[in-house]
């Protein structure tokens, strides 16, 4: 679909990241999207002339993932936050990961800037 003529546009301000909507999803398809900063603007641009364009939108504040106690079953990943971005001031996290019993953990990193 032409995303020119009828979108739902949100972009998080500090990182610009930006999550664009052009066509009607299923529920299956339906985004969770959480922002990386305290704001977020949502823009919402129907089509000229149809009647059926609408959306609805649930929020809520959480609090930023930093750090805790993560059950390692299989495989996963850890992004500091904010990544790719700079890391925030004065914050400081820490992970325990914890394998099941008679497994070990193998850590890859795919980038480390400290």
């Amino acid at each position: 679909e032409n995303c020119n003529e009828r979108y739902l546009k949100i972009n998080d301000r500090l990182t610009l990241t930006e999550w664009n909507y052009c066509k009607t999803l299923t529920t299956s398809e339906l985004p969770v999207v959480t922002s990386a900063t305290n704001m977020v603007n949502v823009k919402f641009h129907p089509s000229i002339g149809i009647n059926n364009n609408h959306f609805k939108l649930s929020w809520r504040a959480v609090v930023p993932r930093c750090g805790g106690e993560i059950e390692a079953k299989s495989h996963g990943t850890i992004d500091s936050p904010r990544f790719p971005h700079n890391y925030p001031p004065d914050q400081e996290c820490e992970w325990r990961l914890m394998a099941p019993p008679g497994k070990k953990l193998q850590l890859l990193f795919n980038t480390i800037d400290p």
